[in-house]
């Protein structure tokens, strides 16, 4: 068996882009309370200067405030 895989960065950054915005928003984050939301914040800012390969770490955090909600 092999994996494949998603074109998760390209997403986010596209067409993804203002539901990254939302579920991970610093309003959004600190009031879920769950994550803290200044970290949140700098992964954003990673992903965003494309200095890291944070995406996947990014998709978790939405993925749980799309569950919360």
């Amino acid at each position: 068996k092999q994996g494949f895989g998603l074109p998760l960065r390209h997403w986010l950054a596209n067409e993804g882009r203002d539901l990254l915005g939302d579920l991970t928003s610093p309003t959004t984050v600190r009031n879920r309370g769950i994550f803290e939301a200044n970290a949140v914040q700098k992964i954003r800012e990673e992903f965003e200067s494309g200095k890291g390969d944070v995406a996947a770490t990014l998709l978790s955090i939405m993925a749980v405030e799309s569950w919360c909600r």
